[in-house]
């Protein structure tokens, strides 16, 4: 079979490549919310990675409360 290496393709394989590190950050996220629904400052910093921001890691949080 043929490889489609038309924009649309690209595109989709770099971002399911982001979203695999995004699931690793994801499982740690989740942990975090099991042990304490409201983290305190020093925990979202913790909680921010390379490229993530603390205000994310609020948002993320934020969000999670509402849909439980």
């Amino acid at each position: 079979m043929a490889q489609d290496n038309s924009p649309n393709n690209t595109m989709a394989m770099k971002c399911r490549h982001s979203c695999t590190k995004f699931t690793d950050q994801l499982k740690i996220l989740i942990n975090a919310f099991n042990q304490k629904t409201y983290p305190g400052y020093a925990t979202k910093r913790r909680l921010a990675f390379n490229n993530t921001e603390e205000s994310r890691i609020q948002i993320w949080f934020q969000n999670r409360r509402a849909r439980n």
